[in-house]
């Protein structure tokens, strides 16, 4: 990161969908949530369609 000018940088969930698809932003944004009891379970995330098609 170091190599990245500061004016470039921006927040995660400011990233467009040219930087990452719409289906893996919103299951990285449920999965960084600050407080513990907002997060989804290890279960209910290996069960989410987002690992569909995962062996």
């Amino acid at each position: 990161m170091a190599s990245v000018p500061s004016y470039q940088l921006k927040p995660f969930q400011y990233a467009s969908q040219k930087e990452i698809s719409l289906e893996d932003k919103e299951f990285i944004l449920r999965i960084m949530k600050m407080d513990p009891r907002d997060r989804p379970t290890a279960k209910e995330l290996l069960e989410d369609e987002w690992f569909n098609g995962v062996e």
